[in-house]
C-alpha cells in the first residue's frame, strides 16, 4: 500500500523538511542546539542502510528520511560499538567501556551484570546542570536492568516509556512500561507507539529544552511484517518462512522505523534541534547482506559485527552534507553530547569513576580534531556470548588488533584490507611476519590493550571486623564492572583458599562497597583474603 502513495508523501514530507532544516553555516547555527533527539535503530548495521554501503550485490529498503538527514549533516564511516546490544547502550549511557561498568553482552537473564545505580549517566550529568533547563526522556527499549522503575531511578530519565527487555514476543502483542507502571498485552505496533509517545512527550515540552533517546525495537527479531502503510513491501505473506530468507521483512521493519521517524521529526523544530541517528551494533547473521556474511555479522569483533552506522545532523553541525573519517566509537557520544548541550564535563563527572569518552564536537563545528586518545575498544564477553568468540579488539587510524580469550589474534590493515580478509600476522600467527610499520602499529596497540584490561593493580582497602554473633565481615570500596570475591584458609602455608559465597553491596552516595561476609567461620584460627576479577 505506501509504494501507491509514497510519491505523494514523499513530495510532502521534503518540504516540511527542507523549510525547516536549511543549510546554515554562518556561527549563529552552530550555537544553536537547544534540544537533542537521539535515534537508536536496533540491529541496524552499515550494510543496512544505502549510505553505508556502495556494494552492488546489497538491497536497500526506502529511508527517505535517514537519506535526508545524512545529506543534511555528517556520516561518520568509522564509527563503532558493541557486538550486541546492552553493552553499546551502557557505553553510550555511561560513556565507560564494557569492562568498568561489567556489561560486555546481552544482558539474557537476572544474573549478568546490569547497570549500576552507581553508574553515572549522562542523562544523570544532564539533571546535575539544572541551570541548562533539559527535561530528559527515554522512549523504546532500555534492555540495561530488569525493573520498572530502573530507567527513571537508575538511567536518570525524568520520564520513560517502552520495553525493558532484549526483543519483543510480539510487535503486535507486548509488554509497556511507563514511568514504572507495567502494561501487559500492549497491542499497538511498536514502532508506531515509540513514535506516539514521542510526539506527545514532545509536544508536552513547550519552551523547555529537552533530550529525547528514541530507541526504537526495529529492526531487531522476531522479524515480521509491518502494517502495511508503513512500508512499499506489500506482497510479502504475512508470516515469514519458517527456514527461508527473512531479509526482506526486514527491510520492510526499517523502512516501517523511518516512515514513523519521519513522523517524529513534525514534531521538532529542527533548526534548533541535533539528531543523532545510528545503529547499535551490526546486522544479524540471518539477515546480513554483502560485502559481510554471517561468520563477520552482530555478536562478532568482526567489522560487519562493530562498525556501526552514525549521522549527525541539524543545530551545531557545519558544512553539512560531508562524510567523516575519523575513527568514533559510542563511549564518545557521552562526552560530545553534553559538551553539545553546555556541560562543563571538568565539574560535572565525579571524580572517583574514570571515563572513556572522547567529545568530537570539533567534528561537528568542521574543525581539526586531535584526541588524546586515539584508540577505540570493543569488548565481547558474558553469558550470552560463545566462549569461541569471548575477546576483545582495539583499533587504531589504520591497524585493529582482534585478541580472543583462547589465544587466536588477528591484525588487519584496514585502509587497504576494509574486509579483514588479510590476517597479517599470518598463519600461525606471528608478529614475525610483520614488517617494521605493522610491528610498531601491532606493539603500540598491544600495550594500550594491556594498559586497559590489565592495568598495575592497586591494593584495596579491606576493612575486617568480627559481627557480635561470630561471623567475619570484610569490607572494599566498590569498583564499577568488577567481582570481589571472599575467600578462607585455615592454614596460611600451603594455603587452601576456599570461596565465601555471600556478599552484600552497601550503598553509599560518597564511598560505596562491598561488603563480604562469613557467617559460618570454622573452629580454630581461619585466614581471609579477597580477589578481585572483572566481570
Amino acid at each position: 500500500m505506501r509504494r501507491r502513495v509514497f510519491g505523494f508523501w514523499l513530495a510532502g514530507l521534503l518540504t516540511v523538511i527542507v523549510s525547516w532544516f536549511p543549510i546554515r553555516n554562518d556561527a549563529a547555527s552552530l550555537a544553536n542546539t537547544r534540544n537533542i533527539l537521539l535515534v537508536v535503530a536496533d540491529d541496524v548495521g552499515t550494510d543496512s542502510l544505502s549510505q553505508f554501503n556502495a556494494d552492488p550485490n546489497a538491497s536497500f529498503p526506502p529511508t527517505p528520511t535517514i537519506d535526508r538527514l545524512s545529506e543534511r549533516g555528517i556520516r561518520f564511516r568509522n564509527a563503532y560499538g558493541y557486538p550486541t546490544c546492552s553493552p553499546t547502550r551502557s557505553a553510550l549511557l555511561t560513556g565507560r567501556y564494557g569492562f568498568r561498568t561489567g556489561i560486555g553482552a546481552a544482558i539474557d537473564s537476572p544474573g549478568d551484570p546490569q547497570l549500576s545505580p552507581r553508574d553515572f549517566t549522562l542523562a544523570k550529568a544532564l539533571q546535575a546542570n539544572p541551570q541548562l533547563g533539559f527535561r530528559l526522556a527515554h522512549i523504546g527499549k532500555w534492555h540495561l536492568s530488569p525493573e520498572p522503575t530502573d530507567p527513571n531511578f537508575i538511567g536518570g530519565w525524568h520520564h520513560f516509556s517502552g520495553a525493558l527487555e532484549a526483543d519483543l514476543d510480539d510487535y503486535f502483542h507486548w509488554t509497556k512500561v511507563v514511568n514504572g507502571q507495567v502494561f501487559a498485552g500492549t497491542t499497538n505496533y511498536a514502532t508506531t507507539d515509540n513514535a506516539n509517545d514521542a510526539i506527545h512527550w514532545l509536544q508536552a515540552q513547550g519552551t523547555n529544552r529537552w533530550f529525547l533517546w528514541l530507541a526504537f525495537n526495529s529492526a531487531h527479531t522476531p522479524h515480521h511484517k509491518p502494517p502495511n502503510d508503513l512500508h512499499s513491501y506489500d506482497n510479502l505473506p504475512i508470516t515469514p518462512p519458517a527456514n527461508g530468507s527473512q531479509r526482506r521483512y526486514y527491510e520492510s521493519m526499517v523502512e516501517a522505523l523511518d516512515t514513523e521517524l519521519a513522523r517524529v521529526l513534525t514534531a521538532v523544530d529542527l533548526e534548533e534541534t541535533t539528531i543523532v541517528v545510528l545503529g547499535d551494533n551490526g546486522t544479524p547473521g540471518q539477515v546480513i547482506q554483502p560485502p559481510f556474511n554471517s561468520a563477520n555479522a552482530k555478536g562478532t569483533l568482526a567489522e560487519g559485527g562493530i562498525r556501526i552506522p552514525l549521522i549527525i545532523a541539524g543545530a551545531g553541525v557545519a558544512n553539512p552534507d560531508r562524510d567523516s573519517e575519523a575513527v568514533v566509537h559510542v563511549v564518545d557520544l557521552f562526552a560530545t553530547l553534553l559538551e553539545l548541550a553546555g556541560v562543563d564535563l571538568a565539574t560535572t563527572l565525579p571524580s572517583q569513576l574514570t571515563f572513556d569518552s572522547r567529545s568530537f564536537l570539533p567534528i561537528l563545528r568542521d574543525d581539526s580534531w586531535n584526541p588524546a586518545e586515539t584508540t577505540i575498544l570493543a569488548e565481547n564477553f558474558g553469558s550470552s556470548i560463545p566462549l569461541a568468540l569471548h575477546g576483545v579488539a582495539i583499533r587504531g587510524s589504520r591497524y585493529k588488533l582482534i585478541r580472543l580469550d583462547n589465544g587466536r589474534e588477528q591484525f588487519f590493515d584496514l585502509i587497504s584490507d576494509a574486509l579483514e580478509s588479510n590476517n597479517l600476522l599470518g598463519a600461525p600467527a606471528s608478529s614475525s611476519n610483520l614488517n617494521a610499520s605493522q610491528r610498531a602499529a601491532y606493539n603500540a596497540l598491544s600495550q594500550r590493550l594491556t594498559q586497559l584490561h590489565h592495568p598495575t593493580p592497586q591494593p584495596p582497602r579491606i576493612s575486617p571486623r568480627r559481627l557480635p554473633d561470630g561471623s567475619m565481615a570484610l569490607s572494599v570500596s566498590e569498583e564499577l564492572g568488577t567481582l570481589f570475591r571472599l575467600e578462607r584458609s585455615a592454614v596460611v602455608s600451603p594455603a587452601q583458599w576456599s570461596t565465601v559465597t555471600n556478599t552484600w553491596t552497601a550503598v553509599d552516595d560518597q564511598n560505596p562497597t562491598v561488603t563480604l561476609f562469613d557467617y559460618s567461620p570454622q573452629p580454630g584460627p581461619a585466614f581471609y583474603r579477597v580477589t578481585a576479577t572483572a566481570r
